[in-house]
């Protein structure tokens, strides 16, 4: 997304904010508001919409800001941040330096260091930072990226550009975001292929980083490609490498081989069997030390489960135990839960086994209640699809039909259509 489009859209807020344009208002009619409000042609508003500006002329944002001040104040610091970054490489870099600056204040605390499973996700799930103010770091570090990436800067002019990709790497995940941080991460600007890391935590951020937000963009197979890459990576790394990293080997190998087998249980178990059968063989008695690698390992032996439709009590067990194991790593950073699909996952295992009771029916949506309140859009759809199979059991089609309307909101405004159709094909009704 170019920095004109950016405008486009937080000029199409401001004007739903102030009543001045309906919600879900049509594009022709969104050109018309922003270009009688703001007093530029239409058809400037419409090559904003679709990115064809990669610069803003200063006469233009000092009169949209100018009007800004009146009708949204509010609003201003986001148009003068866009404008600030819309002068070149030189106020990119002077962003991206701020903000770094105060990621680190954010992220240095509570045991927490820089590595990727620590630091990043503190800045995800962090509950006691203000929700608008991690708002507003995420969306500044997205624009930061983005502008650097569509000018096409050089990581040496931007030296701060990698910590900025790296602690906003789940951040950007929390929001949405997963473009950004696929194309930041597999970027040469985000430095991690070039030494600055050991080949253990690059091998994460790779197969990670980039395959899991390939997979819910809807490309499994770019997905696996960035997973093998990943894996291809790791067999590189020494003992050194590992004691730089502050991973082992072994639970960066969990890792990504959990993330494998996820991509197949999604996209072809049919097809995958050799590659899961391998992966419960060395991984499905084998603890990772660090819980959250713990509870991906316990998720992905649940989604194979599932896969099956053998045994659902066992595949609720696994999605309880990964729970448990991403709340206990989260909670050493005083963040007293995590909002992921486990608690959701288990619900839907256990009333495929139990029918609907009312533990099953407190498990779905207390799941669901944490994502909608942490707001990963992901795990949201994931549990808002796990109370529809809930409703369904119930006969109540009205309650289902609600939860299937307020899924596919969300899956057309991220556009997440193919993944979803795999979750949903994954997720059948009860009696299917």
């Amino acid at each position: 997304m170019t920095l004109a489009k950016n405008l486009y859209n937080t000029l199409v807020e401001i004007l739903e904010d102030v009543r001045e344009l309906p919600m879900g208002a049509g594009l022709l009619q969104a050109d018309h508001a922003i270009a009688l409000r703001f007093g530029v042609s239409e058809s400037t508003a419409r090559n904003w919409r679709r990115g064809k500006h990669s610069q803003l002329a200063p006469a233009t944002m000092a009169a949209i800001i100018k009007v800004c001040n009146r009708i949204a104040p509010e609003r201003v610091s986001d148009l003068e941040f866009i404008e600030r970054l819309s002068r070149g490489a030189h106020e990119a870099r002077l962003a991206a330096d701020a903000l770094v600056e105060q990621l680190n204040n954010q992220i240095h605390s509570k045991n927490t260091t820089w590595h990727i499973y620590s630091g990043p996700l503190k800045m995800a799930f962090d509950l006691k930072l203000d929700p608008m103010r991690r708002q507003r770091l995420m969306t500044q570090s997205s624009l930061i990226v983005r502008r650097v990436l569509e000018m096409g800067i050089d990581q040496a002019n931007i030296p701060a550009a990698p910590e900025l990709i790296r602690y906003s790497t789940h951040g950007w995940y929390l929001n949405g975001l997963f473009k950004i941080r696929e194309d930041s991460l597999q970027s040469e600007l985000a430095g991690i292929l070039d030494g600055y890391l050991s080949p253990v935590e690059a091998a994460l951020y790779v197969g990670d980083g980039c395959a899991v937000p390939s997979l819910i963009s809807g490309n499994p197979e770019r997905a696996g490609y960035y997973a093998q890459q990943a894996l291809n990576l790791l067999q590189t790394a020494t003992i050194e490498d590992e004691q730089f990293a502050a991973v082992s080997i072994h639970d960066a190998a969990t890792m990504i081989r959990s993330i494998q087998v996820m991509i197949a249980c999604h996209s072809g178990y049919r097809q995958q069997e050799g590659m899961i059968a391998q992966f419960v063989h060395d991984h499905g008695d084998t603890p990772a030390q660090i819980e959250w690698i713990e509870g991906h390992r316990q998720e992905a032996l649940g989604y194979i489960e599932l896969a099956k439709r053998v045994d659902f009590p066992k595949a609720a067990h696994h999605f309880a135990e990964a729970g448990k194991a991403l709340n206990k790593w989260l909670s050493q950073f005083d963040i007293p839960f995590s909002s992921t699909a486990s608690q959701s996952l288990c619900g839907y295992a256990l009333l495929m086994s139990e029918g609907p009771t009312e533990p099953v029916r407190s498990q779905i949506s207390e799941g669901l209640l944490r994502t909608i309140d942490l707001g990963i859009v992901s795990h949201q759809i994931r549990a808002r699809l796990c109370q529809a199979r809930l409703y369904e059991s119930s006969g109540d089609r009205h309650m289902a039909a609600f939860q299937h309307e307020k899924t596919q909101e969300l899956v057309q405004r991220h556009n997440l259509q193919r993944w979803y159709t795999m979750l949903d094909q994954m997720l059948l009704p009860i009696n299917a």
